[in-house]
């Protein structure tokens, strides 16, 4: 619920004027983003223009008013503050981004993997302040709906329509192909709940273990922790 207030202060503009300043925002947004993702890499600024040029999912994002620039911006902060032993910094970065969009919680697994006590800490703190803050501004009544409904509908990759293959997930190639549905999916391949049931956390944990289990705690190179961050937040 608190990523609803990322958008609080536009919230009383009409519709078309708060996109465009989301928009403006968005591209504002660009700007460290692009200084971070140099600082990282070494990638010539060119490089990392050409990249946001050419890339979609950008496209997209500017286009429906969503905030994953934003998102970006806080992983890749928290990526940045990590590598130079920023840890604390690097916790609470993580842990904004987690409240607004509940996967970055998987990347504390890094820091539990490489025993980084103070960036967990940190990373806990910022998240109850945060709860707080959301709690005193929306109430419990709504938080108890979003952990008894919404959150489990998220972990089954329900959120968005289920039997949308385009949405490229596994939730939803396997919603099609076994779960029966009379107006979305009439005929699936095989309507077989139980393998739907076994196959979604089976192959979620194909991709996502070996990114956790190949994180190794006594190589610490900038090109490792950088191999880490990119590999645990793909398969997220």
């Amino acid at each position: 619920p608190l990523s609803t207030l990322v958008m609080g202060p536009l919230a009383g503009l009409p519709p078309l004027t708060a996109k465009h300043l989301w928009i403006l925002a968005n591209l504002v947004f660009l700007i460290p983003l692009c200084w971070l993702l140099r600082s990282i890499t070494g990638l010539p600024y060119r490089r990392i223009a050409l990249l946001f040029a050419l890339s979609f999912p950008l496209h997209r994002n500017l286009l429906y008013g969503q905030f994953y620039v934003l998102l970006l911006l806080l992983i890749v902060a928290a990526c940045w503050a990590s590598l130079r032993g920023r840890n604390g910094l690097a916790g609470a970065f993580l842990a904004v981004a987690t409240v607004c969009k509940i996967f970055p919680v998987l990347l504390f697994v890094l820091f539990l993997r490489r025993r980084n006590w103070t960036a967990l800490l940190s990373g806990a703190i910022t998240g109850l302040v945060a709860l707080g803050v959301s709690i005193a501004v929306f109430g419990w009544s709504l938080h108890r709906t979003y952990l008894h409904q919404v959150l489990p509908w998220t972990f089954r990759g329900e959120t968005l329509p289920p039997y949308d293959v385009a949405s490229a997930s596994i939730s939803s190639v396997l919603h099609a192909l076994f779960l029966t549905e009379p107006q979305w999916n009439p005929h699936p391949w095989h309507s077989s709940p139980l393998l739907y049931a076994l196959l979604q956390p089976t192959l979620q944990m194909l991709i996502l273990a070996p990114a956790v289990l190949l994180i190794r705690k006594s190589i610490c190179t900038p090109e490792r922790l950088l191999l880490e961050w990119s590999a645990l937040l793909t398969a997220s």
